[in-house]
Order: structure tokens, then sequence, then C-alpha cells
């Protein structure tokens, strides 16, 4: 029995959708992040390397920004770069539409850019870390390309966020 578990039918790239193209927006609600900014827009490009017959593996490349103006400064801006790995199970059906769970790791880096008006000059300052990067997420595929995803990241001890996601595959 487990040696069936542990040898089920696996699939490599092949003809299948293994790219999908996940536009994202998130709430920042906990830590350092928070402090400063509310809201992230991005992007991310997955790749679905193995799947199983209800689990999927991925890697996941992206992109986030601050949205809107930070009130403490003239000008801000925040930007996080992400590369992640994780997997993906179909637990359930709705409307015969497949709902997954899916949990990733990984590293992010984050830029941070302060600029303040002074009496004689401008002063402006950069801020850059990485910061391990972990993402729990469940949706359901609306069609065989397009999917919706409710999720929540947790960045170290900077920040905690849930959003919401829009994704379609090719």
């Amino acid at each position: 029995m487990t040696a069936g578990l542990l040898f089920a039918p696996a699939s490599l790239a092949g003809d299948e959708q293994n790219f999908q193209l996940n536009a994202k927006i998130e709430n920042l609600f906990d830590g350092d992040m928070n402090a400063y900014y509310d809201q992230l827009a991005g992007v991310e490009l997955q790749y679905f390397f193995l799947k199983q017959e209800r689990w999927s593996h991925f890697a996941t490349l992206g992109h986030s920004q601050d949205l809107g103006e930070n009130e403490n400064f003239e000008a801000s801006s925040l930007n996080l770069y992400h590369l992640e790995i994780g997997s993906r199970y179909e637990f359930a059906s709705l409307w015969n539409k497949p709902v997954y769970g899916q949990l990733s790791l990984g590293i992010e880096r984050s830029e941070e850019e302060f600029e303040t008006e002074l009496i004689d000059r401008t002063a402006k300052d950069e801020f850059i870390e990485n910061n391990v990067k972990a993402s729990l997420g469940f949706g359901i595929e609306v069609t065989n390309r397009f999917n919706t995803e409710l999720f929540v990241n947790q960045r170290s001890d900077e920040g905690s966020s849930v959003g919401l996601g829009l994704a379609v595959k090719f």
C-alpha cells in the first residue's frame, strides 16, 4: 500500500499547461512593514514541474510593490522579489471545479527607499534585506485556464498579509 503511494503516476513537463501567471493584491496586517505600508500588488510566474494524481509541485518567481503613499515620508517605495518552491493538493470539488490548497516556502528580497525633505537638503535612505517567506493559499479552478485564490503570507518577522489572486494557465 505504501509503495503504491510513493510510486504514484507522475508526469513531467509535457503537453499540459505547466505555466501560470498570477496577479495578486494583498493587505499587510502585522509586522514592521505594516507600520509604513498598507497594500501590495504584484505578479508571479509559476512553473509546475511535477504533477501527480492530486498533487502538483511548483516553483514561483515574483515581484510585489507597495500601493499608495506613505504618510511618514515625502517619498517611499517598497519592492519585494521572491523565489519559492511549493506543493498544491486538490482536496475537493465545488460545482465540478477542483478546490485546492497550496503551501510554499522561499526567500524574499526587500528593497525599501525613503526620501524626506529637510530645510537644507533631501535625506535619502535605502534598506535591503533577505527574508524567509511562507505562503498558504486556498483556491478554486474556475475554468481549465483560470483560477482564483485566497492566501496568507508571512515574511520572517517583517510582516504578515492576506490577499486575493487571479491566475491564467498557459
